[in-house]
């Protein structure tokens, strides 16, 4: 799979190629140092020298995905009224959502420009996408989010003026959208979301209220800070995979988490979610979904997403949006096929959907 190396727009050029403040020396060869003499875009796109961190409000840097290429992380537009956020790129590469921010995998990135054309089309129908994420400090109340939408093909820029769009239409629009985390240090939810379902159909562990209990996968005893398993004040890995049927359509989405103990081996809790409306997913994951970043809380809680439930099983019994740590970090990104013979994990029986609040305008989605 090829793919064209994203581009960074801007409007000074380089002559020499002597250290430019904001710019780090990457380890390739003197010779590709030498055809980048023209301009730092051209640098920036050949990858011979590096963003550092924040070099501009809009474009935060750049962020590898393995066995796909390069993606820009844009920061989202906040012309709607409301709390603000930014996300950062780290020297490493790693991608730090601060509190209230959200950003978009782009192609290309130019400050105070947005086009949906620029933003990737991650195509993953038949294959698996897979990244590492630290959630230390991220509490009860808050989310920490990675998932896919439909805005590349979204034509109208929205409430919003980025063109972003999810299934709460959040700014506006509504489109496909496919949640593979949303989480904390004591839930983790996933959920398919045709274009006009807000509550959509979840998986994972979490959530619940006085008369109702989300999803229970896995329980607390297997993810929770300081767990035997998924010790969530730690980074942990997540795979997602999109196996797909004969008629070329979505089976279902498989989500497996895992992390790696100090006797060096794995432990691992996963979930599986047969695709309702194959025929929508299977298009849009085949055509390409734009990943999205955010880091968020609500003021009145999540309890959607971590309450105690019916049960009391859930994984938080009070909301501590106060308490939540300024930043996560998601950093490891790759892409891959499935292999020969590949098969979902167990199915456990079904639970009613995930009710789930309608967002304000300026809220950052997921």
């Amino acid at each position: 799979h090829l793919h064209a190396r994203p581009r960074v727009r801007v409007r000074a050029l380089v002559v020499e190629m002597s250290p430019a403040p904001g710019l780090q020396p990457s380890p390739r060869s003197d010779g590709c140092r030498a055809r980048c003499r023209g301009a730092l875009a051209m640098a920036v796109a050949m990858g011979c020298v590096a963003p550092a961190l924040g070099h501009s409000k809009q474009c935060a840097g750049i962020a590898n995905i393995e066995g796909w290429g390069r993606a820009i992380l844009s920061n989202a537009n906040w012309e709607t009224p409301g709390p603000k956020g930014h996300v950062e790129v780290t020297q490493a590469g790693e991608v730090r959502p601060h509190m209230m921010g959200r950003s978009y995998f782009s192609n290309e990135c130019e400050e105070g420009v947005f086009d949906n054309s620029r933003y990737i089309e991650l195509k993953l129908l038949g294959r698996k996408f897979s990244y590492t994420t630290n959630l230390f400090g991220a509490q009860c109340g808050c989310n920490a989010a990675l998932y896919l939408v439909s805005m590349s093909r979204n034509t109208r820029p929205t409430d919003c003026s980025d063109y972003y769009c999810d299934a709460n239409s959040v700014c506006g629009v509504a489109c496909t959208e496919i949640d593979i985390q949303e989480s904390n240090m004591h839930s983790f939810l996933s959920t398919l979301h045709n274009a006009s379902d807000k509550s959509g159909r979840g998986q994972g562990f979490g959530g619940g209220g006085n008369y109702w209990s989300g999803r229970r996968d896995w329980l607390s005893d297997d993810y929770a800070p300081g767990s035997v398993c998924i010790d969530t004040e730690k980074p942990f890995d997540v795979e997602v995979s999109f196996p797909m049927g004969d008629n070329g359509l979505l089976l279902s989405m498989d989500v497996r988490i895992s992390q790696r103990s100090l006797t060096g081996q794995d432990c691992r809790v996963s979930s599986t979610r047969p695709a309702y409306s194959p025929e929508e997913f299977g298009a849009e994951l085949l055509k390409g979904m734009t990943p999205v970043i955010s880091y968020w809380y609500a003021p009145d809680g999540m309890l959607w997403m971590d309450g105690p439930g019916k049960d009391n099983r859930g994984g938080c019994q009070e909301e501590q949006p106060k308490m939540c740590a300024d930043s996560v970090l998601f950093s490891n990104f790759a892409v891959g096929d499935l292999g020969p013979g590949y098969e979902s994990p167990p199915t456990k029986a079904p639970l009613p959907p995930l009710p789930r609040p309608v967002l304000p305008a300026a809220g950052p989605g997921a």
